[in-house]
């Protein structure tokens, strides 16, 4: 096992110093890195936030990656695919509208 992990880590610093000089992969290849080494965080220490107000209406967007991964995201937005990495591509986007249910209408 050892022996394995041993080879990943030397294949995945391999890549990181051939993307080194493009920033667009470099960056989220080291997000990626440092999110798979933090300790995985219980409910009592995820980060406080103030409350949010969901937007009534957004353009989502159907986004498909080249190794066949298939997303609604928000459009406007860079958006990564969280299986292999690469940027995905939008290939349709409609206007949403946020329902009313109860406790979350304005």
């Amino acid at each position: 096992m050892h022996e394995e992990i041993d080879d990943i880590l030397a294949r995945v610093r391999q890549r990181f110093f051939e993307l080194a000089d493009k920033p667009q992969y470099a960056e989220p290849f080291l997000a990626h890195l440092r999110t798979m080494s933090r300790p995985i965080l219980v409910p009592a220490t995820v980060p406080t936030h103030p409350p949010i107000q969901f937007p009534k209406q957004m353009h989502i967007a159907f986004a498909v990656c080249q190794c066949g991964c298939k997303e609604f995201i928000v459009d406007g937005s860079t958006q990564e695919c969280q299986y292999c990495g690469d940027l995905m591509f939008r290939t349709e986007t409609a206007e949403y509208t946020r329902s009313d249910v109860a406790n979350n209408a304005d």
